[in-house]
């Protein structure tokens, strides 16, 4: 009999990396979800005295990831476009410009935990059709093609574990330990003065393999011990989500959310 738990169903995220050894964006919401394709041609050798190939050796392997991106952002439709370029609210198209990219896909696997690919190298192929009717959404459809690099697929193995210690720099030179951590909690609110305009952030965590700082769509990714640059707030009496997610070799990215408001 077979197995049960061994069946995956759910959706996974994707995340493009653009230009390459920059940080990965998500692309959002997606139709018919992600599929990834692996096809290889072989050399099977056949002799006069056997029926059937003694041995067989690849000749060739190709990949491909193709999607169906729900939201249709000028940079999605760029990355779906081979050669096409992105300058502020610009597309333009027929310079034959060839964008290598980066490619990460976040799903499950049997346990509930991730699965990851990550793709160092890709470039988009395909046509790309923008159907705009009342009926339906305009879908976004991408295939990319996977160049030859250091192609993975990680399941991970539990959470994080949590960080060391935080420390939250302001603007006006006060330096803050707090909130003070506590294990298993992950959401804080912080106070700063009002005239702290942007907050700089330490993080100690030895084990960990990436530290990303977000805030206001920006990504900063950090090292341990090492401080961050200059962590804009938003402005007074609003609401600034600081989300510091930390990630251990082989295991889930653990999140910290902190609620960031300037009275």
């Amino acid at each position: 009999m077979g197995t049960a738990s061994n069946i995956i169903v759910g959706v996974a995220s994707v995340e493009v990396m653009y230009p390459v050894g920059g940080s990965y964006t998500n692309i959002g919401y997606t139709k018919d979800g992600v599929t990834v394709e692996y096809a290889s041609t072989k050399l099977k050798t056949e002799v006069d005295e056997k029926t059937l190939p003694v041995s067989s050796h690849i000749i060739t392997e190709n990949m491909k990831v193709t999607v169906n991106m729900a939201e249709s952002s000028l940079y999605n439709l760029d990355k779906a476009m081979a050669g096409s370029v992105l300058t502020g609210s610009v597309i333009a198209i027929g310079g034959g410009v060839d964008k290598t990219m980066s490619l990460r896909i976040i799903g499950k696997n049997p346990a509930g935990q991730d699965r990851t690919w990550i793709f160092p190298l890709v470039v988009a192929s395909g046509n790309v059709g923008l159907k705009y009717t009342k009926k339906s959404e305009t879908i976004v459809p991408v295939s990319f093609d996977i160049l030859d690099s250091a192609i993975t697929m990680t399941d991970t193995s539990g959470a994080s574990v949590d960080i060391t210690t935080l420390v939250l720099t302001f603007a006006s030179g006060v330096v803050s330990p707090s909130p003070n951590l506590t294990p298993s909690v992950y959401e804080y609110g912080v106070s700063p003065i009002t005239t702290d305009a942007y907050v700089k952030v330490t993080v100690t965590d030895p084990t960990a393999t990436s530290i990303i700082a977000t805030a206001l769509g920006v990504n900063w990714n950090l090292a341990t011990t090492v401080q961050s640059g200059n962590i804009v707030i938003d402005a007074a009496d609003t609401l600034t989500k600081l989300t510091i997610a930390v990630m251990d070799a082989g295991k889930q990215v653990k999140t910290y959310n902190f609620n960031v408001v300037r009275p």
